[in-house]
């Protein structure tokens, strides 16, 4: 890359990341994701939509509605160990930055073509640009498995297109948006119009001056550093369950002393112990 030369920032656009799931592990298939504790629609495919299926809705509502529906709960756990994955595979076959702290939106730092065939791979719609910002909102007007790239002069170009529902990244809210459609505002390009002033009057001051200083050319040019997940284990063969608590307590100190030996000198923001095998029969 030429001295100077911002580079290109990716953005892979899977948000919301339990339909997603859903979607792929039953395709061709109407879905909806199921609130954890109220069994209620949450969230729903475009064709669970179209056979009727509603956000709020009881699980026997939606079923009622579309009798093909497969509607299922993704816990917080599932969604987050999931995307995990998809984050190390990001990072073991793209770019050593990859940056995803919100599951269904990734970030990372590659090229062109490198961008196509990982849109192609994923089936995902995949922003290119010189900021993460205009990264995502060239993601969230790309079809899956299209890149939609806005390096250079075609970003100028490219955000007075920005429909008013796209600017909650920049702190937007469905209620800014409706009152804007009731005043025949659409998008970017018609808040372009008003004075710093006034956008902070309407919007309020944060989110006004979040708007005046990505309208100012500020961004966010860089992506984070990936830091991989570590798996350490230590295994120990027993010949028969385990019966009594005490009897626990050695087997995990006869571990731990390797554990630790492997955790020497590392640190961690934090550390997750798990357990496998039968402790009690």
């Amino acid at each position: 890359m030429a001295p100077g030369r911002t580079a290109p920032i990716a953005c892979v656009h899977l948000s919301p990341w339990a339909l997603t799931l859903l979607t792929r592990q039953h395709p061709g298939v109407p879905v909806a994701v199921l609130g954890e504790t109220t069994r209620r629609v949450t969230q729903a495919s475009p064709e669970a939509l179209a056979a009727g299926v509603g956000m709020g809705m009881s699980e026997a509502a939606a079923l009622s509605r579309c009798p093909d529906l497969h509607a299922e709960v993704v816990s917080s756990p599932t969604a987050r160990a999931t995307w995990a994955e998809l984050l190390e595979t990001l990072y073991a076959r793209y770019s050593e930055r990859v940056q995803g702290s919100a599951p269904g939106v990734a970030f990372l730092n590659v090229g062109d073509g490198a961008a196509r065939d990982l849109a192609a791979a994923l089936h995902a719609p995949v922003g290119l640009a010189a900021s993460l910002e205009v990264a995502l909102l060239a993601a969230r007007r790309a079809r899956p498995g299209e890149v939609r790239s806005v390096m250079g002069e075609a970003e100028r170009a490219f955000l007075p297109l920005t429909p008013a529902h796209h600017l909650d990244i920049l702190g937007l809210t469905p209620s800014h948006v409706e009152g804007l459609h009731f005043m025949g505002l659409r998008g970017l390009a018609d808040l372009m119009k008003w004075s710093a002033g006034q956008r902070e009057s309407y919007f309020g001051v944060d989110v006004g001056k979040r708007l005046n200083r990505f309208l100012r050319g500020e961004r966010t040019l860089s992506v984070e550093r990936y830091i991989p997940h570590w798996v350490i284990e230590a295994r120990l063969g027993l010949d028969h369950p385990l019966t009594e608590p005490a009897q626990a307590e050695a087997v995990l100190a006869d571990l731990a002393p390797g554990l630790l030996a492997e955790l020497r000198g590392r640190t961690c923001a934090y550390l997750t112990v798990h357990g496998c095998g039968k402790l009690f029969g």
